[in-house]
């Protein structure tokens, strides 16, 4: 990281790791739902304050966002695994806090745009379409038989 902050005039932050969702713990292998939650919690916590000691901004934003036993307030929750974006406060004044700039708050579009709904082409991949779909045309017309599969005559018994 040293190195990085002396070649690159950007300010470096670390952003916590947040909330769990209950919903998607694998409770397998322990004795119940309670510990393996206690287990969650401790190894977060552990990278937490792990990343918090790198020498760089810390932004910890946990406590807005957490019930007592570490996880996701479900109000919180885009209910999967990340915080909901329209509830970003939190985010922004721990942001503030770490670095001590002002940012402002942007209210993201809701419900969000899926990339699968609009499908999304560059005019660079458009281009290469077209002039591959022009080759293609000119190639089989000047050789009409390429490429087609030939049947052979059934062989008698």
């Amino acid at each position: 990281m040293d190195q990085f902050k002396t070649k690159c005039p950007a300010r470096l932050a670390l952003a916590c790791i947040g909330p769990f969702n209950p919903a998607y713990l694998e409770y397998e292998g322990y004795e119940n739902e309670d510990a393996c939650r206690a287990d969650v919690k401790a190894i977060r916590d552990r990278m937490n304050a792990r990343m918090a000691m790198m020498g760089v901004a810390f932004v910890d934003f946990r406590a807005a966002y957490s019930n007592p036993d570490g996880s996701i307030i479900p109000s919180f929750s885009d209910n999967n695994v990340h915080i909901d974006p329209r509830h970003s406060e939190p985010v922004l004044a721990a942001l503030q806090k770490a670095i001590g700039s002002r940012f402002s708050l942007r209210q993201p579009p809701w419900p969000p745009d899926s990339l699968a709904e609009k499908p999304c082409q560059s005019p660079w991949k458009r281009f290469r379409r077209a002039v591959r779909a022009k080759v293609k045309g000119w190639f089989f017309r000047v050789f009409p038989h390429f490429g087609k599969t030939h049947r052979l005559p059934p062989q008698g018994n």
